[in-house]
Formats: C-alpha cells, structure tokens, sequence
C-alpha cells in the first residue's frame, strides 16, 4: 500500500499527461469548430463523419485528421486551425496528418500551433 502511494503521488508530482474531463471537452469543441468552418471530404469508413479525431492532453489539445489531402488541403486545415486556435483553444494544439484512418504511420505532416 505505501509503495502505490509513493506511485501515485511521485507521478502527480511528474505532472504525468492524464487527461481531464474538461481537457476532452475542450478538444471536443475545437474539432467541432473546425468542421464548422472546413468541409473535410473525407470521411470515416462508415461515411458518417469526417475522419477527424481528438486526442485530448493536459498541455495542448491533440488533433488527428485521416485522409489523402493534398498540401494546398493541408495548409487550408491548418490555417482554420490557427484561427481557432486564437479564437477558441485554451492551451496549444498539435495537428497530425495520416494518409489511412487508424493507421498512425506514414505522418505526412505535424503542425504544432502555440
């Protein structure tokens, strides 16, 4: 039992990257903002939505989007992104590009917006 205390509480005292409730919420609402404002074409395998996940963390929010965009596409994403950054976002935010959803090799680009 001490030992699982000294655990616990050295890795609070590490500031590990456990995600709160109101880390995922906020991440939440920068990809709604985001879809808001960009048509993403494409979708997830059952076409119900875009094919852009969160990734929530304590110090920024993680932003995962799936799909063979081009680099003009690309750069249009993170220029929405940027905006909401400024107008939504708390913390920064990390965009991760992938070519196949769920397949998290093959980056094409990683854009770290502070």
């Amino acid at each position: 039992m001490r030992l699982t205390l000294c655990a616990i509480s050295s890795l609070l005292l590490l500031g590990c990257d456990v995600p709160t409730g109101a880390d995922s919420v906020e991440n939440a609402h920068v990809i709604q903002a985001m879809q808001s404002r960009y048509r993403f074409r494409v979708l997830t395998a059952d076409g119900t939505r875009p094919a852009v996940y969160k990734s929530p963390h304590r110090a920024y929010s993680g932003i995962i989007v799936y799909g063979d965009y081009s680099s003009k596409e690309i750069a249009e994403i993170c220029e929405v992104a940027r905006t909401v950054r400024r107008e939504i976002a708390t913390k920064p935010m990390r965009l991760y590009f992938y070519p196949r959803e769920h397949v998290d090799s093959g980056l094409l680009k990683r854009e770290i917006l502070e």
